[in-house]
């Protein structure tokens, strides 16, 4: 049968007969040196096509890649001519590679760190091209979506950056048998992908290399491109900061109003307090799960304490105006009546005194407001330096 089509389709034969003969003089197994006793050199570069969202859950990041591999295999050269020299585009430097002759040729051996899982866009039909010259080079570019691991630092939320590394290495040859190395300008971004919904993606891509020792004169090599994404923390701005804020100073309005007035000042100071909680309680819901004390939190609950502290002055000021009957004063008050009304006028006159020159509310007038306006601007002030957002700016 398979004689019949060959001779039916003579273009099928000699591909046949190719493939025929690259399998039997070609070991797929073999590095391309393995009987020469040098090290394969292979080249690496890297394009980003696209970037899923962050996941703070699993703490993991989405991305759809080429992975792009350069080599040489001499072995390759004589099909690589019998290829070239039937096809017809003679301008064409290089022979496609598919199918059977794409799965017949040596590959290196890489596997992606931390990578949590992999597979192939269901829109693509062929996720790897494979290219070969006549001089033996070999370049194979292979798309692939992948899952990998992405360890977040919440510490900094809302204004944090974080850095997701994509990792690979050869899991069967080490470095003595063969090398793997980024191949210079070969690491790129896509142009049009330049934010997530919740981060923008620094187009600067971290590339680096390191060196692992697994015994006596065993190394392998991992390769790693790190990707920075910074949060944009505006959306924040609206539904936490301000929101905050306006409650706190919402709550100073109390050293305005008269102490006598106490169901104004009480129903006040309570409903700011629970706004604050409900507030709070929203927020914590919606914010990344985890459970460091991130920037956010320490922000919240000092501007709690701030709007709890005018509670507890209203109840100092109001304990103060109506103090409770003392029992021991029986014991000291004057015989007569005209005496009573005398020692009463007297005690009067020093408590107001005491209190015009000591009053707590225009005193808290001009320390609550300047204070929260000092821990507004030292904490965003730190939280920029902290987090690096003045370096991001420049």
């Amino acid at each position: 049968m398979i004689l019949s089509t060959s001779l039916l389709f003579p273009s099928l034969l000699l591909n046949t007969l190719a493939l025929q003969t690259l399998v039997a003089d070609y070991d797929r197994d073999l590095r391309p040196n393995f009987h020469n006793g040098v090290t394969d050199e292979v080249d690496f570069g890297l394009h980003i096509y696209q970037i899923g969202p962050l996941s703070e859950g699993d703490m993991s990041m989405t991305a759809d890649i080429y992975l792009r591999a350069y080599w040489q295999d001499e072995r390759l050269i004589p099909l690589a001519k019998e290829l070239y020299n039937r096809s017809n585009n003679p301008n064409a430097s290089y022979v496609n590679l598919k199918g059977a002759y794409a799965d017949a040729i040596w590959r290196p051996n890489i596997y992606f760190v931390d990578s949590m899982e992999e597979k192939t866009p269901s829109e693509v039909s062929q996720s790897e091209i494979t290219l070969v010259t006549t001089s033996g080079s070999v370049v194979s570019s292979k798309r692939v979506v992948l899952k990998t691991r992405c360890a977040l630092d919440l510490t900094k939320f809302p204004l944090d950056k974080q850095k997701c590394p994509i990792c690979f290495s050869s899991y069967e040859y080490m470095d003595s048998e063969q090398l793997i190395k980024w191949k210079g300008g070969a690491m790129e971004m896509d142009n049009g992908l330049n934010s997530t919904a919740t981060f923008d993606i620094d187009k600067r891509l971290i590339q680096d290399t390191i060196v692992s020792k697994w015994g006596d004169n065993v190394y392998y090599t991992k390769l790693c491109v790190t990707v920075v994404f910074t949060r944009k923390y505006n959306i924040y701005i609206v539904t936490m900061f301000l929101p905050s804020i306006s409650l706190t100073v919402l709550s100073f309005l109390n050293f305005w109003i008269d102490k006598c007035s106490v169901p104004a000042r009480a129903s006040l100071s309570v409903t700011t307090i629970l706004s604050q909680i409900t507030l709070n309680t929203g927020l914590a819901n919606t914010y990344p799960s985890g459970a460091d004390i991130r920037l956010a939190d320490i922000y919240l609950i000092v501007n709690f304490f701030f709007t709890f502290s005018v509670l507890v002055e209203f109840a100092v000021v109001s304990y103060k105006q109506h103090p409770p009957p003392n029992n021991t004063a029986a014991a000291v008050t004057p015989d007569t009546a005209a005496d009573a009304v005398k020692w009463r006028g007297a005690r009067g006159r020093r408590a107001a005194g005491f209190w015009r020159r000591h009053n707590a509310d225009v005193i808290s007038r001009f320390v609550y407001p300047p204070l929260f306006l000092a821990w507004n601007v030292g904490y965003f002030a730190f939280s920029f330096h902290y987090t690096g957002r003045f370096t991001h700016w420049a």
